[in-house]
């Protein structure tokens, strides 16, 4: 479908092509791109010169599915976790379902978040396990060509305070993951 999530009703820009995102910085709105015939090639051209940016309706999970049984949410979404989150604060509550969450520590900075303001958002009703599967980042280019296409070990993390210290580590991750189990 062609609506975003995010923590309260509205529009948002949203840069189209391969990994289309929430767009943010000093990127314009392009109000003439039809959604349903974006071309293939133009849309990887696009991703490397400069993309369209379309508004995009925005609903929060708490409204897209009212009335729904929820047992499960799983959240890749490149930077706009938190607003997805607090989108969501119904059915976290109510619902209680398990969490998947990927975390993208510098794209949370791009919308004003934060991987500290997920957990602390998350906290108090779930049990978090901290996951990294990047370790590689820390090895020669050498070494990451060859086990690039060799399954990643991942590492679970001792605690949230761990977590939050790879968040912040440099090079940053481009993306850590949490899964959450409702407490009690």
């Amino acid at each position: 479908r062609n609506v975003a999530c995010g923590s309260a009703p509205g529009l948002i820009p949203f840069s189209i092509g391969l990994n289309g995102e929430v767009a943010s910085g000093s990127a314009t709105v392009n109000r003439t791109v039809d959604l349903h015939a974006i071309d293939l090639e133009k849309a990887i051209d696009d991703t490397y010169a400069g993309r369209d940016v379309v508004n995009v309706p925005v609903t929060t999970l708490d409204a897209d599915l009212a009335g729904q049984p929820v047992s499960f949410l799983k959240i890749d979404c490149e930077g706009f976790e938190f607003q997805i989150l607090q989108g969501a604060t119904r059915i976290l509550k109510e619902q209680r379902p398990i969490l998947f969450v990927e975390v993208h520590p510098m794209g949370l900075e791009k919308f004003g978040s934060s991987a500290k303001a997920v957990v602390d958002l998350l906290s108090p009703s779930y049990q978090l396990e901290g996951w990294d599967f990047s370790e590689a980042r820390f090895r020669p280019k050498l070494v990451r060509s060859f086990l690039k296409h060799r399954p990643t070990a991942g590492r679970r993390m001792a605690d949230m305070g761990e977590f939050l210290k790879v968040a912040a580590l440099e090079p940053r991750p481009t993306q850590l993951y949490l899964v959450g189990r409702p407490r009690g």
